[in-house]
């Protein structure tokens, strides 16, 4: 099998363990699935998503060897095992967070332990920063302004040219909420709600034969048809939460979904395009400033 149908069919096989494990009734129980994908980063998507229908209550999970191995932990004697996949291999057994022991009891771990990131959220985002992710966005020709809004909205993309995005953001909000409706506006249009785009950024190879000669990056964006505009804000907020619950910060979504979420339309979505569309967002304009 190639690897472009590879993709295509573990896409599918995670969207429909989505399907046929997960019964949200609400959108709190649909945004405490999405934080817990946004929190695990050392297993792929799929684990993540797997542990999840076996126990919604997991906190954070790993084999034997990646407690040890990472936090010096070991595993209760009793404790309840989950399986995972294993590329290459069989499947593993993991372990949740609270069945492990160590230096610190479970609870206290969770408190202090992953460096204090993992579990609790700073809510705080220095202005610098936003503007740093700004200037990021600008090489692109993503152009994000700051500007006065009607009170009930806080951003809008109103460009819908090829080459460009243009991004406006109410100037009344904070950083951080600013940085959650920027992410919000730039998932619409990476998720396709806008139309099809292509995204150049021009730059020089900083190493390699190549060193110091021109070099152009490509971001091609497809149009996607997606009618439901409750479909549409589900998809880019939830982009947003997992964006903003890997960067620590405070996000009231689920506020915002109660009104979109419906059992109806839980049905139409794809949780993989949504992470991918979130690691799309990540790499291309964040990974260098989180740091």
């Amino acid at each position: 099998m190639e690897d472009k149908d590879r993709l295509e069919e573990d896409k599918h096989t995670i969207d429909d363990l989505f399907h046929r494990s997960l019964k949200f009734k609400n959108s709190m129980e649909y945004i405490h699935f999405f934080r817990f994908i946004g929190k695990i980063f050392h297993y792929s998507h799929y684990n993540a998503m797997l542990v999840y229908s076996q126990n919604p209550e997991v906190q954070y999970f790993g084999t034997r060897g990646f407690w040890k191995k990472t936090f010096d932990r070991t595993v209760n004697e009793n404790a309840r095992p989950y399986v995972i996949i294993v590329p290459f291999g069989p499947a593993a057994l993991a372990y949740d967070v609270r069945e492990t022991c160590g230096e610190l009891p479970p609870e206290e771990f969770i408190n202090k332990g992953f460096n204090g990131e993992l579990f609790e959220t700073g809510g705080y985002l220095p202005e610098e920063m936003y503007y740093e992710i700004k200037k990021e966005l600008e090489e692109y020709k993503i152009i994000v302004e700051d500007a006065p809004m009607p009170a009930n909205q806080a951003g809008i993309t109103d460009d819908y040219s090829l080459e460009k995005i243009h991004i406006k953001i109410s100037k009344r909000l904070s950083p951080e909420q600013k940085f959650a409706t920027l992410i919000h506006e730039l998932a619409h249009n990476f998720l396709g709600h806008m139309e099809q785009k292509v995204l150049t950024k021009k730059s020089v190879y900083t190493k390699g034969p190549n060193k110091g000669k021109p070099k152009i990056e490509t971001i091609s964006i497809p149009g996607r048809l997606v009618k439901s505009e409750d479909l549409r804000e589900i998809e880019a907020e939830t982009v947003s939460y997992v964006i903003c619950c890997r960067w620590n910060l405070e996000h009231d979504a689920e506020r915002y979904l109660s009104g979109h979420v419906t059992e109806e339309n839980i049905k139409q979505i794809s949780p993989e395009l949504i992470i991918s569309v979130a690691d799309d967002i990540e790499r291309y304009f964040l990974k260098r400033l989180k740091n």
